[in-house]
């Protein structure tokens, strides 16, 4: 059976958030894990409600954000490339058949 751990969003954090999974042995992995891949004390982060942390996470989640909007915009920007680059071929395609015909009228 998979078990998902949910905590709500910025702003909401306490440090009774993880009291209740103190003694299932899956969540404690999970948080040993992340604290080694961190290198500091999760469990310990979550109990002293370090403000600075959630600064960092603030300031983190605020540049993801922005650019996650510069990726759109670049992804825009590229759609339209193409299909500005799409038209302006197909009109060229276009002017060498309208000057193809007017030749073969001409000769």
């Amino acid at each position: 059976m998979n078990i998902a751990v949910v905590f709500p969003g910025q702003g909401s954090q306490n440090k009774d958030m993880a009291d209740s999974f103190s003694d299932v042995s899956s969540f404690n992995d999970v948080i040993d894990q992340g604290s080694e891949i961190l290198n500091y004390d999760v469990r310990e982060a979550i109990k002293d409600e370090q403000k600075v942390l959630i600064e960092q996470i603030t300031i983190c989640q605020n540049e993801i954000k922005e650019l996650s909007k510069l990726i759109r915009k670049l992804d825009i920007f590229e759609i339209a490339k193409k299909d500005y680059i799409q038209r302006l071929s197909t009109s060229l395609e276009n002017d060498k058949t309208i000057k193809n015909m007017e030749d073969s009228k001409a000769g």
